[in-house]
């Protein structure tokens, strides 16, 4: 799946990601976003701290299944925030899961 949200600059975006996973066959899992380069489809993980604000809940869905939410906030958009954003989800067993894509618009231009 795939959305677009649209947001100005100087506010704040969120992007919203959900992991299911077994502790047994996964052990502990990683969930992060990561923002898409446009020519190589490589990625860099949003883990700035002073721009980004991760949060993250996890609830015991049976046994050894868990949800894990992960959502992280650009809390001051850029107009260099314009682009695509994919969740990416990583095992200590080394198996990963990639997620949907959230294209962020940015308008506007920041007042001084």
């Amino acid at each position: 799946p795939q959305s677009t949200t649209t947001t100005a600059v100087g506010s704040s975006a969120k992007l919203s990601c959900v992991a299911n996973y077994d502790t047994e066959k996964c052990g502990m899992v990683h969930v992060i976003w990561h923002k898409m380069h446009e020519l190589d489809e490589k990625s860099i993980e949003l883990k700035h701290p002073w721009k980004y604000l991760t949060t993250v809940s996890e609830t015991i869905i049976e046994n050894t299944v868990r949800k894990r939410h992960v959502v992280t906030e650009i809390t001051k958009v850029e107009e260099a925030d314009d682009g695509r954003y994919q969740c990416k989800a990583e095992c200590e067993s080394g198996a990963q899961a990639m997620g949907h894509f959230i294209t962020i618009k940015v308008q506007g231009r920041q007042r001084l």
